[in-house]
């Protein structure tokens, strides 16, 4: 059961609730409010409230009294159930204004507000799904936010469900701990104390980091301390970014592969040694010590997930993440990532590199390097061509007939000879390239360092030696992601089972023997770590 709460919306959103509750225009009234459409988006240890549309008011929707306060007209909240009540999970929630208070900490609702929020939400409820989210929120002058999820016992009868008695039946009211607004870049707000503190740099951490804080300040040093930050992919550039992460000063770190180390990648493996190759250690196991011997954060926590990302069990904790570096490139897997991106509202920030070259001359034919970003409101991960529906329908077949741009090195026929299969090219000089400019594009994000370098599809050509960004921009008109933004659990990704994952579990070392000397290799690292 997740255990932290958090609410999350993307630019669109900000940017209409800006223009609805706080007018530059025209005259405002004590306080303001409107309606929303919420989802939730569950994950392994967080439970996210996504606000994914707006309800408009008409005129006389919304009214202010001095002795009553916020209202909404019977009208509106009927209109508002309507709607949410044809949709798959979907929840209401009821947003209003405060003024900002002196001390900067986030609003609190008065009496009045949880007296009518639990009276409306009470009753508007039993016309939702079962475990629709309802939700109270406030905003100050500030863009502080206070948030708060109810829960309810149901009526057991038709005569309960009628009376109008002792009422609202509170089984649970929780407060979000965080907000999270995807904008230009990410704005992080900790609701609650205990969370606001935990997330302050240590004076060691800031000895530490002293030449960064100089770039970004100690506001931007804690920024990058509280998020979570998942890598998907612990190859050459994986590797690399597990680390850079860890020295850059993100504290939580979640690490995705199924792959151990081989002689066809030991040598653009970060951290790795002769004897993690001897006994095929799991990639995440090695970019995991690398990250804690070089942490600035002591209490640096990783959690290590030996998976594939297109399986349920693994989305489950990358869904825990405020960002994603994929640095895998299997369609299928990116194709996860993008509509995750939009759904769950985790933006995902994907590199990689194609090179193409003469063996015998040792020549390069062609090659370019490149990084794109998937976020609601920008160009997504199909639309930039970074995957296609029939590579991502190859990516599911079994391994052993998939052709030349299978994974795993699988003999065609179960029954014959295990042959090498020819790989492309892949050199540790250009993982460096893609994983800095990964890194470029997170700290944009996270602290803003380079607010116009954010958006879009930027490559490096190798031949010509080149970097640029790519013309296209938006999306295609014909794209369905903008659709599916903030929708959370409510939209199926298309999750399914890995076939090379499920190739690489058979493939695992029978003999006792063997794995006995990989457990103690472990265990010897995390002491050694």
């Amino acid at each position: 059961m997740p255990v932290e709460s958090d609410f999350a919306f993307a630019a669109d959103i900000e940017r209409k609730l800006r223009s609805i509750l706080f007018p530059t225009k025209r005259p405002r009234a004590p306080e303001r409010g409107v309606i929303g459409i919420v989802y939730r988006s569950t994950g392994s240890r967080r439970s996210t409230l996504l606000l994914s549309e707006l309800i408009y008011a008409e005129p006389g929707d919304v009214d202010w009294k001095s002795d009553v306060g916020l209202l909404f007209s019977k009208n509106y909240k009927s209109r508002a159930v309507s709607i949410a009540s044809t949709r798959k999970r979907a929840g209401l929630i009821f947003i209003h204004t405060h003024r900002a208070r002196l001390d900067g900490l986030p609003p609190e609702p008065s009496d009045e507000d949880y007296a009518a929020d639990q009276r409306d939400l009470y009753f508007l409820g039993q016309d939702l799904s079962d475990g629709a989210p309802l939700v109270a929120g406030i905003v100050d002058d500030n863009f502080n936010w206070t948030v708060r999820e109810y829960e309810f016992t149901c009526p057991m009868t038709v005569a309960d469900a009628r009376s109008r008695g002792p009422k609202y039946r509170l089984k649970n009211m929780r407060f979000c701990e965080g907000i999270r607004i995807w904008s230009n870049q990410l704005t992080l707000k900790d609701t609650n104390r205990s969370r606001r503190d935990r997330h302050r740099i240590s004076q060691s951490t800031i000895h530490m980091t002293d030449s960064s804080i100089h770039m970004w300040g100690e506001e931007g040093q804690e920024l990058l301390r509280r998020i979570r930050l998942g890598i998907v992919g612990l190859g050459g550039v994986g590797s690399i970014l597990a680390e850079h992460a860890a020295r850059l000063g993100v504290r939580d770190l979640v690490l995705v592969d199924f792959d151990r180390l081989s002689k066809d990648n030991f040598n653009r493996s970060q951290g790795a040694t002769r004897l993690d190759f001897l006994l095929r250690r799991h990639k995440v196991k090695v970019a995991a010590r690398l990250a804690r011997k070089s942490a600035v954060n002591k209490d640096i926590q990783i959690i290590e997930i030996i998976g594939s990302v297109v399986e349920k069990d693994t989305i489950r904790h990358l869904l825990d993440c405020d960002l994603i570096l994929n640095a895998s490139d299997s369609p299928w897997g990116l194709q996860v990532l993008d509509q995750l991106a939009h759904a769950h509202i985790v933006p995902v920030i994907t590199g990689g590199t194609i090179i193409k070259g003469k063996k015998q001359t040792g020549t390069l034919m062609s090659g370019k390097c490149e990084v794109t970003l998937s976020n609601p409101g920008v160009l997504c991960l199909e639309c930039a061509g970074s995957y296609n529906r029939s590579g991502v329908t190859e990516a599911m077949e079994a391994p052993n007939v998939r052709g030349p741009r299978r994974y795993l090195d699988v003999p065609d026929d179960p029954g014959a000879v295990d042959t090498e299969l020819e790989r492309a090219p892949s050199v540790i000089a250009t993982n460096g390239l893609v994983a800095s400019l990964m890194l470029l594009r997170l700290q944009a994000l996270i602290v803003g360092t380079t607010t116009d370098a954010i958006n879009g599809i930027q490559r490096y050509h190798l031949l010509e030696g080149s970097l640029y960004w790519a013309v296209k921009t938006q999306c295609d008109v014909t794209c369905a992601r903008k659709e599916t933004v903030g929708l959370g659990d409510a939209y199926a990704l298309p999750t399914g089972i890995d076939q090379d994952y499920k190739y690489a579990r058979k493939a695992e070392p029978k003999n006792i023997v063997m794995r006995c000397f990989q457990f103690l290799g472990d265990f010897v690292a995390e002491l050694r770590a």
